[in-house]
């Protein structure tokens, strides 16, 4: 029973994305880190250009979301939490600033219920490891250097469709077929093309 449980908490860690929108209410395109283990923080490129919404998405019942501001001492983006939600019952849990409000998160990271902390620390950090553009396309970004992964971060942060991007970035694309899946998504909370 104990091999079957680490199993499904290992499947279901895989299957997690954590995802910076680029809109409110979880709206627009979005930067992710896929399959991070729990207490892992998810950082934006630039801690001074954050998201405005912040999800965690697939995931297992009563998780809770953090959204972080980063603090001058610490490089990683997730050193203040701003907001926490627990995800219910639900596989999909979003925290967002009121659009006439002044912030931004640089960094996200969820964790399992469980005991109740004042505040679960961050055990380790990662960069954004794909990007969701507002047409719904979908790209890779294992392998792309720091300079790089921010270049991609603006190009999303403008509101960039493919026909925008440099022909050589399109080497990246992943799931193609996913795109009009990931655009109806975004339709379907109003939001997107």
């Amino acid at each position: 029973m104990r091999i079957t449980t680490v199993l499904a908490f290992v499947a279901s860690a895989a299957a997690v994305d954590l995802r910076h929108y680029t809109g409110f209410n979880c709206g627009g395109g979005f930067a992710g880190c896929g399959g991070l283990p729990p207490g892992t923080c998810c950082n934006t490129p630039d801690f001074r250009n954050g998201s405005p919404s912040v999800a965690v998405v697939f995931t297992s019942p009563n998780t809770n979301l953090l959204g972080y501001q980063a603090v001058r001492d610490n490089p990683n983006w997730c050193g203040f939490a701003a907001f926490q939600r627990n995800s219910g019952q639900f596989s999909f849990v979003c925290l967002s600033y009121d659009p006439f409000g002044a912030g931004t998160f640089a960094g996200t990271a969820y964790f399992p219920q469980g005991r109740k902390r004042a505040e679960p620390k961050c055990t380790g950090y990662s960069n954004i490891n794909h990007i969701v553009l507002d047409d719904g396309t979908r790209y890779g970004l294992e392998g792309v250097d720091e300079t790089g992964i921010k270049e991609w971060y603006q190009f999303l942060r403008n509101g960039s469709t493919v026909a925008d991007l440099p022909e050589s970035y399109k080497r990246l694309e992943q799931d193609k077929k996913g795109v009009e899946g990931r655009r109806k998504e975004m339709q379907g909370r109003g939001i997107g093309a």
